[in-house]
């Protein structure tokens, strides 16, 4: 099954993934700015259907945005991939949108989101220590 193939590909230090009840969906995180130190990536749910949280890459939730997340070449990217209009601030697919030809896609894309975590978390912390330093 697709699901359980990105669950275990979505594996390592910086990722992980919560399983949520009500809706019923997969929640896909990577460590980036903020308090709980953690961020959504996307959700996907039993039906097919993907989740995109772009007002959160743009710092809806926390208040901190990860620019990378917010330029014209990424959006015009993820509106290619998912088939968006651009105008969505959380944005879904239509159910069995997901399948194993999107997946290589899909996969691609919730990477270049949780590097541009990471580098904005590296970017935060350095920022903050530049700060108490002066």
């Amino acid at each position: 099954m697709i699901a359980r193939e990105i669950l275990d590909w979505w594996n390592g230090p910086d990722r992980r993934y919560r399983i949520m009840a009500s809706p019923v969906q997969a929640v896909l995180e990577s460590r980036g700015p903020g308090i709980s130190g953690w961020r959504t990536v996307i959700g996907f749910y039993p039906s097919g259907q993907v989740a995109v949280p772009f007002g959160a890459y743009s710092g809806l939730n926390t208040g901190i945005g990860v620019d990378a997340l917010g330029t014209d070449e990424f959006r015009t990217k993820a509106n290619a991939l998912f088939g968006f209009n651009g105008t969505e601030v959380q944005a879904r697919t239509p159910p069995g949108w997901l399948t194993i030809e999107r997946s290589y896609g899909l996969k691609a894309f919730c990477s270049e989101v949780a590097d541009a975590y990471l580098e904005a978390k590296t970017e935060l912390r350095v920022d903050s220590q530049q700060d108490a330093s002066t």
